[in-house]
């Protein structure tokens, strides 16, 4: 039960540092940012637009807050997106037992209640702050190597374990 505990708070502290290190070297002004090129390309849009549906055009193409919905949806998307991690980050080789690991995490949540909320914590993070860190989404990484690690175990099941 003492063993327990400590992990626990082993966990939170590096989760923690972790997550910070995620944030500060992140360049988030540049996630919620646009380029000259996407101002152009919005301007063209509102062009489109027949007049007689241009406060539709200006509510969907200029209004901040369909700006940031549509950059959080971008980020979210980018945070989830498998390509993302596995030709840069992680081998192919790895991405069957990801998605074996990430199934029985999925069923098995209740019993990794820290760890399953770590994980959303983490999508949410990035979601929020964009993928645009120095170092890439680290704050995901040790999941995404535990997903594996969880699921060569299935799949292998050593017997000394």
């Amino acid at each position: 039960m003492v063993i327990q505990k400590l992990g626990k708070k082993v966990f939170f502290v590096v989760y923690i540092f972790v997550a910070v290190f995620q944030v500060f070297t992140t360049n988030i002004k540049e996630a919620y940012s646009y380029t000259p090129y996407q101002i152009d390309l919005q301007i063209q849009r509102m062009n489109s637009y027949p007049p007689s549906l241009a406060r539709i055009g200006y509510i969907l193409e200029v209004k901040k807050e369909i700006q940031i919905f549509e950059k959080l949806v971008r980020n979210f998307f980018f945070a989830v997106d498998f390509k993302e991690y596995f030709p840069n980050r992680l081998p192919y080789i790895a991405s069957p037992f990801f998605f074996v690991g990430l199934y029985l995490f999925i069923r098995e949540r209740e019993k990794r209640k820290i760890l399953f909320y770590g994980f959303l914590t983490s999508l949410i993070i990035l979601t929020l702050i964009g993928p645009h860190a120095k170092y890439g989404p680290i704050l995901i990484m040790p999941y995404l190597v535990f997903f594996i690690i969880l699921g060569i175990l299935k799949v292998f099941n050593p017997r000394w374990l």
